[in-house]
């Protein structure tokens, strides 16, 4: 690690650090696995992120920013709801 945090310019703190987010991350995404609802809810989520980035790449943004992504993701959930809302009852 000392060796990693020299070539990257950084401390062994925020090396640290960034091993337990992706960690967090990792079992969170573990934990919506187990629920099948949130899996397919996490599967489509980083299918949108996929696609924005996709997107940006072609469009010449070098990246998006966390606003921008979930601004999208939200507009994605509101067109999403109102296809459920439109769909006749049975």
């Amino acid at each position: 690690m000392e060796r990693t945090a020299r070539k990257e310019n950084r401390t062994l703190s925020e090396l640290v650090r960034e091993t337990y987010r992706r960690y967090q991350r990792e079992e969170e995404d573990r934990q919506f696995t187990v629920d099948p609802v949130r899996a397919q809810r996490l599967l489509q989520l980083k299918q949108v992120v996929s696609e924005l980035r996709n997107e940006a790449s072609q469009t010449g943004a070098s990246r998006l920013t966390t606003r921008q992504i979930n601004a999208e993701i939200e507009a994605y959930r509101q067109q999403k709801q109102k296809r459920k809302i439109k769909q006749p009852l049975r």
